[in-house]
């Protein structure tokens, strides 16, 4: 499951959430499911729950040096990057996609 972001300003994201996003934090890394945070613009990787960091073999801090296109297989890019201009930012998840782990295997 993917959620993106804008890089609209954080303190003004924050003012436009409701009150019960406060417990998102909590559900991020408690779910039982791997999700990540990634920037709509750089594509790069803003949070990554722990079920993600093991599932793929990535550290917290590896994850933050990649992009979504990092973790797909190189033929999927062109389809990655026609996604993310057609999909709308209210989108949390763009669909099923072959993803590739630290070790290079395809999931």
């Amino acid at each position: 499951m993917l959620h993106a972001t804008s890089s609209t300003p954080r303190r003004k994201r924050a003012k436009e959430r409701p009150e019960s996003d406060a417990a998102f934090p909590f559900l991020f890394e408690k779910n039982p499911l791997p999700l990540w945070v990634y920037d709509l613009e750089t594509l790069r990787f803003l949070d990554v729950n722990e079920v993600a960091r093991k599932k793929y073999g990535y550290t917290l801090a590896q994850f933050l040096e990649l992009t979504i296109r990092d973790i797909r297989p190189a033929e999927d890019i062109p389809l990655v990057n026609a996604s993310v201009r057609e999909t709308p930012p209210e989108v949390l998840n763009s669909g099923i996609w072959r993803h590739r782990k630290k070790d290079a295997t395809l999931i």
